[in-house]
């Protein structure tokens, strides 16, 4: 889990396949959708922590996206599924002198993103076919989605 290391007394996070969203994750991808992921650190960070856990086949084949350094590079993948940079969005914000994404479109992706897990929890609530998606899935909090096949509340 994330927190501290009681040694180094640093930040410790756990790689994308050890986290709750995994499993899910991985079967968005499988059914055809597309991820980005959008961070304030740099590649070093995250290609470690998430773009080299995603299974190469979605690497490969286009589905993952990562900007890093708040929007400011994005990249791609390459043909072996290694993060390649966009040159196409460094020109996009060349053109239009955009070095870094400013806070108020940050905190606009932010919202965006909150607004998607809401929704996510709200669909899981009024449809019991996805809820058999993610029947025994375990939250980071420890909680554990178990589907009631009765009454298929959750």
């Amino acid at each position: 889990p994330p927190g501290t290391d009681p040694v180094t007394g640093k930040a410790v996070h756990p790689q994308l396949r050890d986290g709750p969203a995994w499993e899910p994750l991985v079967r968005f991808l499988d059914r055809g959708a597309t991820v980005v992921g959008i961070t304030g650190s740099m590649l070093t960070t995250h290609s470690k922590r998430f773009w080299d856990d995603v299974p190469l086949e979605h690497r490969q084949h286009g589905k993952v996206l990562l900007a890093v350094e708040g929007g400011a590079v994005l990249y791609r993948s390459d043909e072996t599924g290694q993060p390649k940079r966009c040159a196409l969005f460094d020109e996009m914000l060349s053109r239009h002198g955009v070095e870094k994404f400013s806070q108020e479109v940050i905190d606009k992706l932010v919202a965006i993103g909150q607004r998607g897990i809401r929704t996510f929890y709200s669909a899981l609530a009024s449809d019991p076919s996805l809820q058999a998606c993610i029947s025994g899935f375990a939250f980071s909090n420890g909680a554990t989605f178990v589907q009631d096949s009765a009454n298929n509340d959750a």
